[in-house]
């Protein structure tokens, strides 16, 4: 970050990370992170995104 002044950068704790995502995720352009906190930060977006389940029958959108 210290080489690319004009790019704004933050360091978050993971915990506060997640719920940040949660209550204003418009506020991450890209987020650079290790492979384990990756993990979490996706299990996140996953619970974000609805989902659709198609059956033969019926339709369950979450």
């Amino acid at each position: 970050a210290a080489e690319y002044p004009d790019i704004k950068f933050d360091i978050m704790i993971i915990n506060n990370t997640c719920m940040q995502l949660v209550n204003r995720p418009t506020q991450f352009d890209v987020m650079v992170t290790t492979n384990l906190y990756e993990n979490m930060i996706s299990n996140v977006c996953a619970g974000l995104v609805a989902g659709s389940k198609y059956g033969e029958n019926y339709a369950i959108f979450q």
